[in-house]
């Protein structure tokens, strides 16, 4: 027998990603396909169902009428119980999934990229400099640029790039609202 959970149930914290996109051609893909990915829930600290990856996902369920999603077909669970720092962690999990999914506005992604960054860092501390590590194989503590771009699947030089320019739109907003990266680039030359 499969939980299910009403979707009414489900507490939509403030995201990251502003722009869904297309949630009717994701929908029709769902209606034809079924949903390929579940919706990742977490649990807060009251016992609250909280999403945290796939929002786009849950609005075309939504579209298509759900109201109760079934445990393994629809959604799974991050097992997070407990955890004094859920948020953060959920926040870190939603994302690193947005950064990987749909396509973010430019801005979108350098700002959640600089986000995901602190987040992290917020969890394992800034990197230690100081050169290479003790022991062979032994990871550096800390988390910086270089993890970042691991875990994004980039080249370094990329996400450094695209943290200067996220660093240049906290201190003049105005660069947002170019039309692309490459414009903000070319105004402040930075390459």
């Amino acid at each position: 027998m499969s939980v299910a959970i009403a979707i009414t149930s489900i507490t939509v914290e403030d995201r990251m990603r502003k722009d869904f996109g297309p949630i009717d051609e994701l929908a029709n893909s769902i209606k034809k396909y079924g949903l390929l990915q579940p919706i990742v829930l977490g649990t807060s600290g009251d016992g609250t169902a909280v999403l945290l990856a796939g929002e786009r996902r849950l609005r075309a369920v939504k579209r298509l009428g759900f109201t109760h999603l079934e445990h393994s077909k629809h959604y799974v669970w991050r097992g997070e119980e407990g955890d004094e720092d859920f948020k953060t962690r959920f926040k870190a999990i939603e994302l690193e999934e947005n950064l990987k999914r749909k396509q973010l506005t430019w801005q979108e992604e350098l700002a959640g990229k600089q986000q995901l960054l602190e987040i992290m860092q917020s969890i394992y501390g800034q990197p230690k400099g100081g050169g290479p590590p003790k022991a062979f194989g032994e990871a550096k503590p800390g988390f910086g640029i270089g993890k970042l771009a691991a875990m994004l699947g980039e080249d370094i030089s990329t996400t450094s790039q695209d943290l200067k320019v996220a660093a240049l739109m906290k201190q003049i907003p105005a660069l947002g609202n170019a039309k692309t990266k490459s414009e903000v680039l070319s105004k402040m030359k930075i390459a």
